[in-house]
């Protein structure tokens, strides 16, 4: 792979919370709603994992097949899980910080734009 083939900026989009998927970029767009799975329920840590294309919607639907939930469950559900655990997102009838989605997400594997993988984790979590 070259920066000819895949210019920059790289960026990466989901569902972009609208019904259309128009979207214009001069560098290289990763459309990550094939990246859709969820990879573990994991009742011991209460955690669940997914790949950043995973719908809300869809995984709380897998979480309320086991009897869970998610801590916030806004009007929002076509967003990726992707987009809410690094933006803004919130229930506004939480105060603080309790209401941002992205506050609940304990780990994140990474590209970063060099090529170098990383992993961030929350210790307290497990």
């Amino acid at each position: 792979m070259t920066s000819e083939e895949y210019p920059s900026p790289i960026r990466a989009v989901g569902r972009l919370l609208s019904q259309s998927h128009g979207f214009v970029s001069e560098g290289t767009i990763i459309h990550t709603t094939k990246m859709n799975k969820i990879l573990e329920i994991n009742r011991d840590h209460m955690t669940v994992t997914v790949q950043a294309g995973a719908l809300y919607m869809d995984v709380s639907k897998a979480l309320v097949e086991q009897e869970l939930m998610f801590h916030i469950n806004p009007e929002i559900g076509t967003a990726t899980c992707g987009s809410l655990a690094i933006c803004g997102s919130k229930d506004a009838s939480l105060p603080g910080e309790f209401g941002q989605i992205s506050s609940y997400c304990v780990g994140m594997k990474i590209v970063m734009a060099n090529g170098e993988k990383k992993i961030f984790f929350d210790e307290l979590a497990r």
